[in-house]
C-alpha cells in the first residue's frame, strides 16, 4: 500500500518510524499541539510533489520529501556538479545505486555531509549519496530526503497548512551508521546480492566479490532490509557469511569496521 497525495489532501499524517505507526487526522479541523519544530512545505501546483527548503553544508537547496525512500538522503547530479561536492566532501567511495527501468542506475558517490539544516533542526554527519548522472525531471531540485533522515523524528505532515513538524526521538542526533562490511547489495528472495565491494573494506579483505549471493549471516537468512542490522553492529564484530558463487557455497569471515 502507498499512502500518497490523495490521502495527504484529506488528512494530516503522523509517521512514527520508531513504532512503525501511521496516524491520520481529519482535515480541515486539525490543529497540531505537539512540541515538534515546524518546517515549511512547498507544494507543486501542477503535480503531487511535496518539497522543503534546506541547507546542505550551508548551501541552500530544495529537497523532495519522500518518506517511502529507504535508501535515504541523495543529491542530484546537477546540484552535485554545480557545488563540486565530491571534492568538497572528500568522497572516495563510489558504487551501486539501485535499479531503474532500464537496469542498474548510474553509480553514486557515498559520503557524509557536515550538516543538514531543516529549519531550526541541524543534523550532523548524515550519510548522503551524490548522484553522477543528470535527470531532467529532477534537475531543478537539490535532491531527495527519505527515511534515513526522517526516522530520527516523529513526523507530522499537514499539507493543508503547508507545514511539517519534526519531534525529536531519543537518540535523534546519534551519528548515522553506514555498512561496516563495506559493501552495497540488493536484497533478493534467495539472499543479498553483492553489487559493490569498496576497496580496502572488510568485505574486500575477506575475499567477497561483486555478484556473490550472501545466503546466510551467522547461520540465519539475511534480513529483508536494504539496511540489514547485521552490517551495522559495533566495530570488531565478526560475521560468518555463507556465500554462493557460481553455484558453489563458500564461507567467509568478515570483521566489521568503519569505512565511512
Amino acid at each position: 500500500m502507498l499512502v500518497g497525495w490523495e490521502f495527504l489532501q484529506r488528512f494530516a499524517v503522523r509517521m512514527d518510524f520508531q513504532r512503525n505507526e501511521l496516524t491520520f487526522y481529519a482535515l480541515p479541523h486539525f490543529t497540531y499541539v505537539g512540541s515538534g519544530a515546524a518546517v515549511p512545505l512547498i507544494l507543486n501546483k501542477h503535480g503531487n510533489g511535496i518539497y522543503l527548503d534546506a541547507k546542505v553544508d550551508g548551501i541552500r537547496g530544495r529537497l523532495q520529501l519522500d518518506s517511502g525512500n529507504e535508501t535515504g538522503l541523495f543529491l542530484n547530479a546537477a546540484f552535485v556538479d554545480k557545488h563540486h561536492l565530491p571534492g568538497l566532501l572528500h568522497a572516495t567511495l563510489r558504487g551501486y545505486n539501485g535499479k531503474g527501468l532500464g537496469g542498474d542506475a548510474p553509480e553514486a558517490w557515498f559520503a557524509r555531509l557536515h550538516t543538514l539544516d531543516l529549519g531550526s533542526i541541524i543534523l550532523r554527519n548524515p550519510v548522503v549519496r551524490l548522484l553522477t548522472a543528470k535527470d531532467n525531471y529532477v534537475q531543478k531540485l537539490a535532491g531527495n530526503i527519505g527515511q534515513s533522515t526522517l526516522k530520527h523524528f516523529a513526523v507530522t505532515v499537514d499539507c493543508r497548512h503547508r507545514v511539517m513538524y519534526l519531534e525529536k526521538l531519543p537518540g535523534w542526533d546519534t551519528r548515522e551508521l553506514f555498512n561496516r562490511a563495506g559493501l552495497i547489495y540488493d536484497d533478493l528472495p534467495g539472499g543479498d546480492e553483492v553489487k559493490t565491494v569498496f576497496p580496502g573494506s572488510p568485505a574486500e579483505s575477506s575475499g567477497l566479490k561483486r555478484g556473490d549471493l550472501i545466503t546466510a549471516i551467522n547461520g540465519a537468512k539475511p534480513a529483508d532490509n536494504l539496511n540489514d542490522p547485521a552490517f551495522i553492529q559495533p566495530t570488531g564484530t565478526l560475521l560468518h557469511l555463507t556465500v554462493r558463487r557460481d553455484g558453489v557455497e563458500h564461507n567467509y569471515d568478515v570483521t566489521l569496521s568503519d569505512v565511512l
